[in-house]
């Protein structure tokens, strides 16, 4: 359950701007270009606790607060600002992190040039010293993407910063709320590939996004979280659907070998994927018949 805070005042264009938060830090510094004279339409979703959202950011206008009774995780929350964003029929939803800074001017102006059918388009992310975002910077080097000075289409790009086309993401479905935390980006861009949609990276537009290089590496339970759930993801793409039975014996094989190997670690990261799909397993049986199913935003 969650109840309303503010009410969205007005639709001034095409184009909505949607977060999930929860115990934000630095939250005046990402949201500072809602301040500067910003036209738009906002929506907030927060996991966390009211007190989380300073008065400052409650100040912006045009401004919708979800505020939820728990964490119901990152897919399922922004499922509730997407179907917002449906029912008062934007053309685009614009979703970010709460650790990403953008200049909400530069998308707005980018959306209302933009004709095109694309489900998804992100923008560059970038660190504040200009250089690529390293899991970003990964996802090109996977998709053997070299010069990138036009949009290009790729497979998978995370979704720190998505330009969501609201009418393409209806006949997809929202992020599959399987998915607590991590993975969710990749089962709805599998599913976007399923139905011969597409997805790109324009790199005539950027934001910040400052997430540790070693994040994943230096914090174990964001390490567990971030391989079960990739883990789980290849189980439910359904363009090219990996064996559950086979993956877990895999899975059983990698964990003894490293274990013999003295890599615990490694060991345990893979103990804890098995255990997560095993866990999950009841889930994935109807995530399967429920992901492709049309305008269905997954919420149950």
């Amino acid at each position: 359950m969650y109840f309303v805070e503010h009410i969205l005042v007005k639709k001034e264009n095409n184009l909505v701007f949607i977060c999930v938060i929860y115990y934000p830090e630095n939250i005046e510094y990402f949201f500072e270009s809602f301040h500067n004279s910003f036209s738009g339409s906002l929506i907030i979703i927060n996991n966390g606790p009211v007190e989380s959202i300073s008065k400052k950011i409650k100040s912006i206008s045009n401004i919708e607060i979800i505020q939820n009774n728990e964490n119901i995780g990152f897919g399922k929350a922004m499922n509730i600002g997407l179907s917002i964003a449906l029912k008062r029929k934007f053309e685009y939803a614009c979703i970010f992190n709460q650790d990403v800074k953008l200049d909400c001017l530069q998308i707005q102006q980018y959306v209302s040039n933009l004709s095109d059918d694309h489900v998804i388009i992100s923008p560059l992310h970038k660190y504040s010293n200009g250089n690529l975002e390293y899991y970003f910077e990964k996802c090109l080097v996977q998709a053997n993407c070299k010069n990138y000075e036009d949009k290009f289409d790729i497979p998978f790009v995370n979704a720190a910063c998505w330009i969501i086309n609201m009418d393409k993401i209806f006949q997809i479905g929202g992020f599959n709320p399987i998915f607590f935390m991590y993975g969710e980006d990749l089962n709805l861009c599998h599913r976007i590939q399923f139905a011969d949609l597409r997805i790109a990276i324009d790199p005539n537009i950027s934001v910040i996004h400052d997430k540790l290089i070693a994040d994943y590496e230096v914090n174990l339970h964001k390490k567990l979280s971030a391989h079960a759930s990739y883990v789980l993801a290849l189980i439910l793409n359904p363009k090219n659907p990996q064996s559950f039975w086979r993956t877990s014996s895999n899975l059983i094989k990698t964990i003894g070998y490293r274990f013999l190997k003295l890599e615990w670690k490694t060991s345990l990261i893979n103990c804890y994927a098995l255990f997560y799909i095993f866990y999950k397993s009841r889930q994935i049986g109807k995530s399967k018949k429920m992901q492709m199913v049309k305008g269905a935003f997954l919420n149950e």
